[in-house]
């Protein structure tokens, strides 16, 4: 007699089992749902890019042309405000040059993105690439007077974000693509 009482409190405690991760798988498929919604999509691919970009070395050198500063160095130099002048370059700051050399050759390059008229084939017609400066002591605020953009409407939107850590804090740069 006891065994069957047991049978039975293991056969209850199996189906209490069953229907506890049904009823978590179904939370789970409704999570996931929500989360991705059509008009702002986390990329992997534009994530990726923005490592890329960090990467890129620019045609800044502040000791003489010896070496030349990546896009991340210039994004710390800008957010520390070392304005000071490349040495090869006495006409711009480092800020200027990195807003520059963001828009012209890594964005708008045809290589990277195909920003244009929807209408003419092109896959995005436009983006904002943001960086917003968070120092340590005091409140964040952005890098760029205004965010480098390009016609960038509300309907579709795919992008990623990247951190920038500095010695007074953290820089969090965003690029997002617009259709």
């Amino acid at each position: 007699m006891k065994s069957k009482k047991a049978q039975e409190e293991m056969v209850g405690f199996v189906l209490i089992m069953l229907v506890v991760a049904v009823i978590f798988l179904v939370f789970i498929a409704i999570f996931i749902r929500k989360g991705f919604t059509d008009t702002d999509v986390e990329s992997i691919e534009i994530s990726h890019f923005l490592d890329s970009m960090l990467e890129y070395t620019t045609e800044c050198s502040l000791d003489g042309g010896y070496t030349y500063l990546n896009v991340g160095d210039l994004f710390r130099e800008c957010a520390d405000n070392n304005l000071a002048n490349c040495k090869n370059n006495a006409e711009e700051t480092t800020c200027e040059i990195l807003a520059r050399t963001i828009e012209e050759n890594l964005i708008e390059n045809k290589k990277s993105w195909s920003i244009g008229s929807l209408s003419d084939g092109h896959q995005y017609g436009g983006y904002v690439f943001d960086a917003l400066y968070d120092p340590d002591q005091g409140e964040p605020n952005p890098l760029f007077d205004k965010p480098i953009s390009k016609s960038c409407a509300e309907l579709f939107k795919r992008g990623s974000d990247k951190p920038v850590y500095t010695q007074g804090g953290k820089i969090t740069i965003s690029l997002t693509l617009c259709r």
